[in-house]
């Protein structure tokens, strides 16, 4: 082994992206949650069935991706139907 010098790196945490990803990717449930939105899931339900996640557990992590601007909270209308959510990845 070499004794290698590594530069001196201060960080800010909310500028980190080690950190980030480590915050997103630390619970297998968001993982789940993220790998459904890549294949086009959106809504709250299908999420649901889609994990076997629980409800409660469900809403906090949408809630906390939406803290972390992965997700974005789309509010839409059907025709003759109340007012729906629908959670979008953000760019």
């Amino acid at each position: 082994m070499s004794n290698q010098i590594i530069p001196d790196h201060k960080f800010p945490v909310d500028v980190c992206g080690i950190f980030k990803i480590t915050e997103i990717m630390n619970d297998r449930w968001t993982i789940l949650l993220l790998r459904e939105a890549f294949y086009g899931v959106t809504k709250f339900n299908d999420f649901l069935v889609n994990t076997g996640i629980s409800k409660q557990i469900l809403s906090n992590r949408l809630k906390h991706i939406i803290e972390l601007v992965i997700f974005e909270l789309s509010i839409y209308t059907e025709l003759g139907v109340r007012e729906r959510k629908e959670y979008l990845l953000t760019k």
